[in-house]
């Protein structure tokens, strides 16, 4: 019985072979450059999702354009109520300390509310008398000295601790600064005869 010996590929099989293995190496290289195109685009459509929540609240101009003036918004600007069940920031706080004013405190607080984004608002967390004050300065320019550079949303607290808040940014997007002021009645005043004490300006978020 004689052995059987397993024939060698001729020069055509061995030619179709080496193309089959071409092929298939070209297959593996366009599937690679597929799934890195199918990444970038999603990487691409993710970073434009996520510019646009950021724009939601982000400031388009960071100054007050000459055609949009302060005055074009009323006092207490939109007048907003914060959500209340969702815990506010302490900004910036004043105590008057170092002065005849001390046994009150005002502050600066801020949330991100859920429908208005970020606002802003005064509140007195101290306070001895029904005839104090409370208020809201804002303005476009920060370390406002001439007082038409600002607006101020003010109230006895008897109508409430609490000033309406307002939009970090506004409805154009413009950023705003803010800070909270405080006033006590004359008997109150001491050396101090304004009976005024504020936070420095700030801006939240």
């Amino acid at each position: 019985m004689t052995e059987h010996t397993p024939q060698r590929p001729n020069l055509a099989q061995r030619l179709r072979l080496q193309n089959l293995k071409r092929l298939r190496l070209a297959d593996l290289e366009r599937l690679r450059l597929g799934r890195r195109h199918i990444l970038a685009l999603l990487t691409g459509i993710l970073l434009g999702i996520t510019g646009g929540l950021v724009w939601d609240y982000r400031p388009t101009v960071d100054h007050v354009p000459a055609d949009s003036p302060l005055m074009a918004y009323p006092q207490c600007g939109e007048q907003l109520t914060p959500d209340p069940a969702i815990t506010p920031s302490i900004e910036l706080f004043s105590t008057a300390f170092g002065t005849p004013i001390r046994d009150r405190r005002v502050e600066l607080r801020s949330q991100r509310h859920p429908v208005h984004g970020p606002i802003v608002w005064a509140e007195v967390v101290a306070s001895t008398s029904d005839l104090d004050r409370v208020w809201l300065d804002w303005s476009y320019v920060r370390d406002a000295e001439d007082h038409s550079l600002w607006q101020d949303c003010a109230q006895p607290i008897t109508m409430g601790r609490a000033t309406p808040a307002l939009k970090v940014f506004d409805d154009r997007g413009r950023s705003r600064w803010f800070r909270a002021c405080g006033q006590v009645p004359p008997q109150d005043r001491g050396a101090r005869p304004s009976g005024s004490y504020c936070t420095e300006w700030g801006r939240p978020f």
